[in-house]
């Protein structure tokens, strides 16, 4: 008899495929089931430009957007009518592909799927002259492709009113792309967006031409603004990515529309590193969080910001309910002028990233970060290393270091005396043979995981002495570097040795190996003995 996977082995098997689009279209081939669990995977975000996703081609592209036009309703086709825009009565989707929309990026690769509709269908390109095209600003100088604007708007309009979308990316450059908008459309018509949970808007820095005059529509990005404004009130992650250099003061609807959110989860912050002047958006954000009740509120990630302006910390350090919190490249934290401030603060973080910042990690240990449980910095110092032991020692099981030589005995000291569960290292090139022969000794009897990050000169007696010298029942091993056959042997005899290792996880994307025969029969023997995942 035929063995046969029994259904709740299917959805584990199709999400592990999820971006990996040309698998997962072979799979959906295979029989019902594998089809009804697939396409809306498949479907979920298809215009992602996202490196994790497999591309698709330019005619690809074109039979996506035939596939989505064919959905169309009769409302909608008579405003693409009236709008000199025909549509060719194709045959309806068995699907309703629309609806398994949950991503959509408010991108250059929803536009050129446009125009790659539109020269297949209006001037006959076929798949390989589609695929040849490269730059389509460059071919689309003339008026042949005005089209695009009203199908675009005409698309955004049915995807809104299947409400299904869950993630929604805006970006004032490609604003651009949609600047004829009809906004009767949009305002006379049952769509929403009400069930958004995740919402990211990118402000970037090269929007301006030859006379540094800004060549998006404001009022279409504005208009967009208002349209989440009026829907959206329960978005659970917001993403703000503001690179700009001109008068913030533009777009004042994105502060209000943080501050409307009722269960908002999480807030990320990014500003320009290179940016003299004041980023209205993102500081007036931050101030605005003090008169707000941001109950829900846990976690907050913050990029290139100065704290100098009291009301920006005090914003800041007013949401109690925060556990965690990343700081990079911030500045503008001193005992002189704003520490007072942290100490008062009712924030117990749990968890806290602190990443080349101009002041010391001690203001944070010292203050909201006394009962941390996971740590991530590259900023370990003498100092440091002692308010992380006094205030911490208790409570930190995770622990992620950027280390080099200067702070070596100080590392070693550290960790030896902490309860640690998780413990992964980055270690400069030139420090990791010494770092890797006497680790081993340091390790605490509580580690179970371990990670060794951006190692690129491992040798085999180096990573042999760590192994050997850490007397201590490790259940999962993590390596992100330069893996030979030497460097397999020496795991292999380890997890042989050590019977409660149950896990290898190999990152080889930094140095993209291929393997060879023996390695490969290595790599066999080892996924025989534990659980193995290679990336």
């Amino acid at each position: 008899m035929t063995p046969i996977l029994p259904y709740d082995v299917f959805p584990i098997i199709i999400g592990y495929l999820q971006h990996d689009r040309n698998t997962l279209f072979s799979c959906i081939l295979v029989n019902r089931t594998m089809s009804i669990l697939g396409i809306p995977l498949l479907w979920k975000n298809p215009f992602s430009s996202d490196e994790s996703y497999n591309m698709i081609n330019n005619y690809q592209t074109a039979l996506l957007m035939r596939t989505y036009l064919s959905c169309l309703t009769e409302e909608e086709r008579k405003y693409l009518t009236n709008k000199g825009v025909k549509i060719k009565n194709y045959r309806k989707p068995i699907f309703d592909y629309i609806s398994f929309m949950k991503e959509i990026t408010i991108c250059e690769t929803l536009y050129d799927s446009i125009i790659c509709w539109i020269l297949m269908e209006y001037y006959d390109y076929t798949k390989e002259r589609l695929n040849d095209i490269k730059n389509f600003e460059q071919s689309n100088q003339s008026n042949e492709y005005k089209m695009q604007y009203t199908l675009i708007n005409s698309l955004y309009h049915i995807i809104f009113k299947k409400n299904k979308v869950k993630s929604l990316k805006i970006s004032l450059y490609t604003i651009k792309f949609i600047d004829t908008i009809d906004y009767q459309f949009f305002m006379n018509t049952n769509i929403s967006l009400s069930n958004l949970n995740n919402l990211i808007i990118t402000l970037k820095d090269n929007n301006y031409n030859n006379n540094n005059e800004i060549i998006i529509n404001q009022q279409s990005f504005e208009f967009l603004l208002d349209m989440i404004k009026k829907w959206c009130y329960n978005i659970k992650h917001i993403k703000i990515m503001n690179l700009l250099i001109f008068d913030n003061k533009r777009i004042p609807k994105i502060q209000e529309i943080v501050n409307q959110q009722k269960n908002l989860l999480k807030l990320e912050l990014f500003t320009s590193s290179n940016q003299n002047n004041e980023n209205i958006i993102i500081n007036n954000t931050l101030k605005s969080l003090r008169d707000n009740n941001n109950k829900f509120l846990t976690e907050i990630e913050i990029h290139d910001i100065d704290f100098s302006d009291i009301s920006i910390l005090e914003g800041l350090i007013s949401v109690n309910s925060l556990k965690s919190l990343l700081l990079s490249r911030c500045k503008g934290i001193s005992i002189d002028n704003n520490y007072y401030i942290l100490y008062n603060s009712l924030i117990i973080l749990n968890r806290l990233i602190f990443i080349n910042n101009e002041f010391s990690l001690e203001f944070i240990i010292s203050t909201i970060g006394k009962s941390l449980k996971e740590l991530k910095t590259n900023q370990l110092d003498e100092e440091s290393s002692n308010f992380i032991f006094q205030n911490c020692s208790k409570t930190l099981t995770h622990l992620e270091l950027e280390i080099n030589l200067n702070v070596q005995n100080i590392f070693y000291n550290l960790i030896k005396n902490l309860n640690l569960n998780h413990l992964k290292i980055n270690c400069y090139k030139e420090s990791t043979g010494i770092i890797l022969n006497d680790l081993g000794f340091y390790l605490p009897k509580t580690l179970k995981y371990l990670g060794l990050i951006g190692l690129f000169n491992y040798n085999m007696n180096h990573l042999e002495n760590l192994l050997s010298n850490c007397n201590i029942d490790l259940e999962s091993l993590e390596i992100y570097g330069s893996i030979n056959y030497n460097i397999l042997t020496i795991i292999l005899n380890q997890i042989m040795k050590n019977k409660n290792i149950k896990s290898l996880i190999i990152d080889n994307n930094l140095n993209c190996k291929d393997w060879n025969e023996p390695e490969l029969s290595l790599l066999n023997d080892i996924s025989k003995l534990v659980i193995m995942v290679i990336r």
